[in-house]
């Protein structure tokens, strides 16, 4: 914008430049921002994007992040969620998957009276327990319960 001012023009444009989305957050997306729900590898000055998160995370924080100066006036981490279907209930079997969250494992083992394997299991990014690749040959019922017999 130009103006004239005592017989001389007064320039008062200024170029901002943008910012670029973050790269290094962990458990976020390789492009962490959305900037009008499309991915976005640098956010306009004056703009905000969304945080991205990969699937089975959530942004601490999913307020906007504004780009003022080149600068985001924000920082955001990727929370794991829990798991909250998927583990053993069968009869016989204990476990201790309450609380678990994605990326995190528990065990399921067989009560007192009961016999039968240990199986890890893992919180998978769909909110629900997997066996680990280490235990698939371990028999489970439908239901993901193991298969306790009584002693």
């Amino acid at each position: 914008l130009l103006q004239c001012s005592l017989g001389e023009f007064v320039e008062s444009f200024r170029c901002s430049p943008h910012c670029p989305a973050p790269t290094t957050v962990e458990f976020a997306e390789d492009v962490a921002c959305l900037l009008y729900f499309q991915p976005a590898t640098h956010v306009p000055h004056g703009e905000q994007c969304a945080p991205r998160c990969k699937p089975g995370y959530l942004p601490d924080d999913d307020t906007g992040i504004e780009c003022l100066d080149g600068s985001l006036q924000r920082q955001f981490s990727c929370v794991a969620q829990p798991c909250t279907t998927g583990f053993p209930t069968a009869p016989g079997v204990a476990n201790d998957c309450e609380g678990v969250t994605t990326g995190s494992t528990c065990t399921a083992t067989c009560k007192t009276t009961f016999s039968g394997p240990n199986v890890v299991l893992i919180c998978d990014p769909n909110g629900s327990g997997a066996v680990v690749p280490r235990d698939a040959g371990t028999e489970i019922n439908c239901q993901g319960g193991l298969r306790c017999t009584e002693n």
